[in-house]
């Protein structure tokens, strides 16, 4: 999720939006799950170490934001394990996670009041009440959600895959695993404790399944699917570039959803768009290549998009042995002013190039690369 300051301004307008409508409507507006997530660098939350988001005050900024648009709730989203959290935690007596000292800034805030600061957990709180409270008008449905795994685990050896399901019996909750998503299903009964199902990915069913990193594993209670994990990697690890390639289009499968996952929202002046999807027909190498498409409009003073970015993976950080970077480009003739942008704060032109239509190697020396502001086009 992006830190600077057009994320919050963004947040400051869509609050505004939410707040206006809960008041025409008589409803409390809330900001109903939030967080942080890495997605450029391989993560779904935030990351064990290394955040770019460290140093940025986050939460406060949010939780500030919030206030200032009357919006009296936020809700981060969950903690699942030490490599799938979204609230920095503890990792010993007197130590956290890298971000800690920001979050415990944003719990003394005075605009935040945490459950504790309430009267929930009071002598004569709601708490205290709760086994008073009755079920009457309250759904008696299925539902229900995956506890685990997650989209992108490895399963090598045999595991237990485990589900929470409301008002169903265990004949009818299953989980249904799959090579891919078009592949044949396995069907696995479940074993209920309480609301908590259970199921167990054998050696036999591994044997099945292959080697894939296309796997889907779904938890489904009377042919209702509650929850799934795609991408899951069974029989093997999951795929990495090899040393000094940041991005070849093979690992997402053909799939432009988790293409787009990585790379996030486009950030454009006004009527001005872009996007990114999976080619299969212009591509020097593999399966596919990467298609940017743009829409420009003029409307007032300026005319930009772009700022599809992806994050280097964790162990491409280091650049130091490396003196240029390398891409193949087939550029679509309407020589429009390109721009590429390596940590926020250097940059490339391929204005001239891209007046072209012809599909070239183009290598741009890391010195070719001006700060940005200063930029001279080359």
């Amino acid at each position: 999720m992006y830190t600077g300051d057009i994320f919050f301004e963004n947040l400051a307008k869509s609050c505004k939006v939410v707040q206006e409508l809960a008041a025409e409507k008589g409803k409390i507006p809330a900001i109903a799950e939030t967080g942080i997530r890495i997605t450029g660098a391989g993560k779904d939350s935030l990351m064990v170490s290394g955040n770019p988001t460290t140093g940025h005050d986050w939460y406060n900024k949010v939780v500030n934001t919030a206030a200032e648009n009357q919006i009296p709730y936020f809700l981060l989203w969950a903690n699942f394990d030490k490599a799938n959290f979204f609230v920095p935690y503890k990792t010993s007596e007197t130590t956290g996670h890298e971000m800690i000292n920001e979050f415990i800034s944003f719990y003394n805030n005075e605009k935040s009041v945490f459950g504790n600061g309430t009267n929930f957990y009071t002598a004569g709180g709601a708490l205290e009440k709760a086994d008073s409270v009755t079920l009457s008008g309250y759904s008696s449905g299925i539902s229900g959600y995956m506890i685990t795994p997650k989209n992108y685990a490895v399963i090598k050896e045999p595991c237990d895959l485990k589900g929470y399901v409301k008002n169903a019996s265990e004949d009818q909750v299953k989980f249904i695993v799959k090579a891919s998503e078009n592949a044949q299903e396995i069907q696995l009964p479940a074993k209920k404790e309480g609301n908590i199902y259970t199921s167990t990915v054998t050696s036999e069913v591994l044997g099945q399944l292959g080697k894939t990193s296309t796997g889907v594993i779904i938890l489904s209670a009377a042919g209702q699917e509650l929850g799934r994990a795609s991408f899951v990697n069974f029989g093997k690890d999951a795929d990495i570039l090899e040393k000094g390639v940041f991005e070849n289009f093979e690992y997402y499968y053909g799939n432009d959803a988790l293409l787009q996952s990585k790379y996030g929202a486009h950030n454009s002046a006004a009527n001005c768009s872009s996007s990114l999807s999976l080619n299969r027909q212009e591509k020097a190498e593999g399966d596919y290549s990467g298609a940017f498409h743009y829409v420009l409009s003029y409307k007032g003073s300026e005319v930009w998009t772009g700022g599809l970015g992806r994050a280097f993976d964790k162990d491409k950080t280091d650049l130091s042995e490396y003196n240029a970077v390398s891409m193949w480009v087939k550029p679509d003739g309407n020589g429009q002013k390109m721009v590429i942008q390596m940590n926020d704060n250097y940059e490339a032109y391929l204005t001239e190039f891209v007046k072209g239509t012809k599909a070239q190697y183009v290598t741009i020396p890391f010195t070719s690369f001006k700060k940005k502001g200063n930029a001279e086009e080359s």
